[in-house]
């Protein structure tokens, strides 16, 4: 598993009048998290992870749907239970 970064991001610089912009290469709308699964069946894994009431971005959810569709566990959640919950729904442990 590992942290994916997409978009970008301002930030401050010390020394410099204007704030930067920092544009994390990455495919748009991959999810947060990105990984591949234990054996037997290595499958892909990818969470998009939310806060609050954010909505998934059209490119967000199209990004899980292929993923998905190609046979991958891919779920957006506002929680850790959320996870658990579709974890466990998908792979019963």
């Amino acid at each position: 598993m590992w942290r994916q970064n997409a978009g970008g991001m301002r930030m401050r610089v010390p020394g410099l009048r204007r704030d930067r912009f920092i544009r994390f290469a990455g495919i748009t709308g991959i999810s947060d998290i990105v990984g591949i699964g234990p054996p037997p069946d290595g499958r892909a894994i990818c969470v998009e992870c939310k806060r609050g009431t954010n909505p998934l971005t059209r490119h967000q959810a199209r990004f899980l749907d292929l993923a998905s569709s190609h046979g991958a566990f891919a779920v957006c959640v506002w929680s850790v239970t959320d996870l658990e919950v579709a974890w466990k729904r998908v792979f019963g442990c």
